[in-house]
């Protein structure tokens, strides 16, 4: 079968739309490197609570281990997925919460990303680092904070 240099495009963005594991090693390959085997337990992991197979998700691993920038890339990969959808990513601190916050921000500007996900763009009027919109978003795309922060009042689809 041959297919056309677009229908190969396609195919890989929906690849890469439905497999949370292959978008990040398109996202960053040498960080999602075979030889980090945790990482792709945590991505399964991921993709079944993304699948509906579970709905909590509890991750362990030591500090430096990467579950921190791999749930950021989950965060950016269900907005892509659900671009009308809300996350909430609360932290220990506040400072942490916004640093995720802005990743997160910078992710879904990649060039990369708007290959896999190429409808996602951010709303001009809604960029605040605690707190931002996707053009397709009905309220908060993404919101976060630390202990004791404002959340409430405040409704999401996920939380990260």
């Amino acid at each position: 079968m041959n297919l056309s240099p677009r229908d190969q495009d396609k195919l890989i963005r929906s690849w890469l739309q439905d497999d949370f594991y292959s978008f990040c090693r398109f996202m960053d390959p040498i960080f999602f490197s075979p030889d980090k085997p945790h990482l792709q337990e945590i991505a399964e992991a991921f993709q079944a609570v993304a699948d509906g197979q579970i709905n909590k998700l509890a991750i362990s691993e030591p500090p430096r281990a990467g579950k921190s920038y791999e749930t950021s890339w989950w965060c950016a990969w269900m907005l892509g997925k659900n671009p009308i959808g809300s996350i909430m990513r609360n932290s220990y601190a506040a400072d942490l919460a916004y640093s995720f916050s802005y990743d997160i921000r910078q992710m879904v500007q990649r060039e990369k990303y708007l290959k896999v996900f190429p409808q996602i763009r951010l709303k001009q009027d809604r960029k605040a680092i605690d707190d931002w919109a996707l053009d397709t978003s009905k309220r908060s795309a993404y919101f976060c904070a630390g202990v004791g922060g404002p959340i409430t009042g405040k409704g999401c689809d996920i939380a990260g």
